[in-house]
């Protein structure tokens, strides 16, 4: 137990003495709770040796909300089509 306590006393003044590596202070200027921000911080431990920039796309992405990707064309209720555009400027003509 006094272990994990002399680590956490380690990675809080680490985060203090290199402000330049701490998300905290953009994540809230980004207007992300107090509670999310902790969790982002917790979570970009994990990457200690990265840049601010590679810290605060990691903390993002912790952050961003559950969601799954769409492909093009497998929207429900929408027709993708390719347009081409030749010399003359004209468009596809329709079936």
């Amino acid at each position: 137990m006094e272990r994990k306590r002399r680590e956490a006393k380690g990675r809080a003044g680490a985060a203090q003495a290199s402000p330049e590596r701490d998300v905290a202070p953009w994540l809230r200027q980004l207007g992300f709770r107090p509670e999310e921000v902790r969790r982002a911080v917790v979570a970009c431990e994990a990457i200690p040796g990265a840049s601010l920039e590679e810290r605060l796309r990691f903390a993002l992405a912790v952050l961003q909300p559950p969601h799954r990707r769409v492909r093009n064309g497998q929207v429900a209720g929408t027709r993708c089509a390719a347009v081409s555009h030749g010399s003359q400027g004209t468009s596809p003509s329709g079936p």
